[in-house]
């Protein structure tokens, strides 16, 4: 059975009171990789063998004996261990990812060790490419509103491998990395803007990107503008914009919230934009996050 979950609309002026708090990040190249035993390769192979038979996409033997990947549930173990303690917590955790996991077995969204104390709400947001973060940002602030949620944990993630051969060319991140974005009602970052379009044609997204630009970098403070890969050489920043930053290569759907890190460094007040492109899907998204000194 599948559950459904309805999201009212929230209007930019409806909540101002969600802050990232911190930002965590890392890169897992020297993660080391775990041999599978007997009975996991055997039911790695039966899972990802019913997943792909539909579609003729081969298996990769690598992955299957273990050989390379890297588990988000390894991943996420990291970062929640740098950003949640007995001694603050927290209530809601949103696992975001484009690239599955190359190794299958227990749902890392819903997993919860000794490194996550308490018993929070967790739910994973996934196959919307890059602008998985951006919705699970908007779910993070629109859970906020009712109480319940209002300390919260956004968890990126991305590794550079799939467990199967797909049957055309797939964008891969360059290495495994993951970003942790913590929420909660006081921080350096208000949230201000949050802004989703889903379905823009090709040849309406300059324009589009163009008027939001022009509205959400308005203002007579600093603005700084944070672009992902896939808005990489196409935006026109506006003339209101002091500093203009690409996300890291390689990093399709860590990069801007990696960039966003440097941005909460101490400084004075500032706003900071960030705006991604996923092409395959034709999402837009844009947060505008008011930083303070």
């Amino acid at each position: 059975m599948t559950a459904v979950y309805a999201v009212r609309p929230v209007t930019d002026a409806a909540i101002d009171t969600v802050r990232i708090t911190r930002i965590e990040r890392q890169l897992f190249d020297d993660l080391p990789d775990t041999a599978l035993t007997a009975d996991d390769r055997a039911f790695l192979e039966e899972y990802m063998s019913d997943l792909v038979r539909p579609y003729g996409f081969a298996l990769r033997d690598a992955v299957l004996n273990g050989g390379t990947g890297r588990r988000y549930e390894e991943m996420a173990e990291a970062l929640i261990a740098a950003t949640v303690s007995t001694d603050d917590p927290v209530d809601l955790v949103i696992l975001a990812f484009a690239v599955p996991d190359a190794r299958a077995g227990r749902t890392t969204a819903t997993y919860r060790g000794a490194s996550l104390p308490g018993d929070p709400l967790a739910f994973a947001v996934c196959d919307q490419g890059t602008a998985a973060t951006f919705t699970a940002l908007r779910l993070a602030r629109e859970l906020a509103r009712t109480g319940d949620c209002r300390r919260g944990l956004v968890l990126v993630v991305e590794q550079a491998t799939l467990p199967y051969l797909p049957d055309g060319p797939a964008a891969l991140p360059a290495r495994p990395a993951a970003v942790a974005l913590r929420c909660g009602d006081t921080g350096p970052a208000r949230l201000a803007v949050h802004r989703q379009h889903a379905g823009v044609p090709a040849g309406v997204l300059d324009a589009l990107l163009a008027a939001e630009l022009a509205e959400l970098c308005a203002g007579p403070g600093e603005v700084t503008l944070v672009l992902g890969g896939g808005l990489a050489g196409r935006a026109t920043p506006p003339r209101t914009v002091d500093r203009v930053r690409i996300a890291p290569e390689g990093q399709p759907a860590t990069g801007v919230w990696w960039a966003l890190a440097d941005e909460l460094m101490p400084g004075g007040p500032r706003r900071v934009v960030l705006a991604d492109h996923e092409p395959a899907l034709g999402y837009l998204g844009l947060v505008a996050l008011d930083v303070a000194g």
